[in-house]
């Protein structure tokens, strides 16, 4: 276990009980490092535990179960490189993935370019868990490197795993902002068709993909009960916005922001006496909940010209009131995405 794990790993309290550490590597990973530690196999000699690598590397070639084995494979550690070396060029694709990620993870990175051809075949069925793999097991360069590519990938899932894998390694191409306290608004420089993104489970945060998404310039959008309002006529220098609050008698703003996704969000949600810190604007201190909703409504009225998508909720979310709304009830499910309302096309 020392040997494979590190020094101080584990600590023998008495003959059948052991105190483990969970060592730095494994500190945001610490079920993978439990996985690790029940397939440890305590050997007495060489011979058996080169056997016990044999057995490990057929089941991972021909078995069922390639996880496992693999699982198995990494807890020897660097004993088992020169079989999973071999089983980098099977033709069965499966066997070849679970050997790279496996030497990544014992520390070896011959796998990386299985993984990167695994992650650029649009046919392939482990392009997600290769994602993970990179992400998790590469050096920084590396992973931001071979990560990039699938930035643009024309699949959302895989640019969206691709995109939490950067944002977790602090990758230059993903920019975070703490908006009010309270959620992080995260902007992804990346090619393809622009999207806002709604995370709805581990922590509040709004993630735009396409960098910088712009707001048109002719607009009138309201939510559910007036509690937001953004509009602006031709030639307005910017975009104005209003929020409704049941506590107060009268409306409170109206307050400026730049035709940009970003700023109007920040307007939004920023506390009202924001302004008195260096560098920051007050805002309407509108909740996050709000901010969904708005964003929804302008998507689905060409006010911003960008998709839409609600992410799946937590186990926990689906059996209580979500903390962040489904589209707003209001909004007919078929009403495109076509000119923006202004005050005249409304009738007011």
């Amino acid at each position: 276990m020392i040997q494979r794990f590190g020094p101080k790993t584990a600590k023998a309290l008495s003959p059948s009980e052991i105190e483990l550490t969970v060592p730095e590597l494994y500190q945001n990973r610490k079920d993978k490092f439990l996985q690790l530690v029940a397939r440890t196999y305590l050997v007495e000699n060489e011979p058996s535990l080169l056997e016990r690598v044999g057995i490990l590397a057929e089941a991972l070639r021909t078995g069922p179960d390639k996880t496992s084995a693999e699982l198995g494979l990494e807890s020897i550690g660097k004993q088992s490189l020169f079989a999973l070396g071999e089983m980098l060029s099977s033709p069965d694709e499966a066997v070849r993935f679970h050997a790279a990620r496996c030497m990544l993870n014992i520390g070896d990175d011959r796998g990386l370019d299985i993984l990167q051809t695994i992650l650029g075949n649009p046919q392939s069925a482990l392009r997600l868990e290769a994602i993970a793999a990179v992400g998790t097991g590469a050096r920084k360069a590396d992973a931001s490197r071979i990560l990039s590519r699938s930035l643009g990938d024309a699949a959302f899932e895989i640019k969206l795993a691709t995109y939490e894998q950067l944002a977790r390694i602090g990758d230059i191409r993903v920019t975070r902002k703490l908006i009010g306290g309270e959620f992080f608004v995260d902007t992804v420089a990346c090619p393809g068709p622009k999207a806002i993104y709604i995370s709805r489970k581990d922590f509040p945060r709004i993630t735009l993909f396409g960098g910088d998404i712009p707001c048109e310039k002719n607009v009138f959008v309201e939510i559910l009960n007036r509690r937001l309002t953004a509009n602006a006529r031709p030639g307005d220098p910017y975009l104005s916005l209003i929020r409704i609050h049941p506590s107060f008698p009268r409306p409170i703003g109206p307050i400026q922001a730049k035709y940009d996704t970003l700023d109007i969000i920040r307007t939004v949600c920023e506390q009202p006496d924001a302004g008195s810190k260096p560098g920051t604007r007050p805002g309407l201190g509108a909740s996050y909940s709000d901010i969904v909703l708005l964003l929804d409504r302008m998507c689905r009225l060409g006010a911003i010209r960008a998709e839409f998508r609600l992410g799946p909720m937590t186990e926990a979310t689906q059996l209580q009131p979500a903390s962040v709304p489904v589209p707003d009830p209001a909004i007919p499910a078929a009403e495109p995405a076509g000119k923006p309302q202004t005050p005249q096309n409304q009738g007011r």
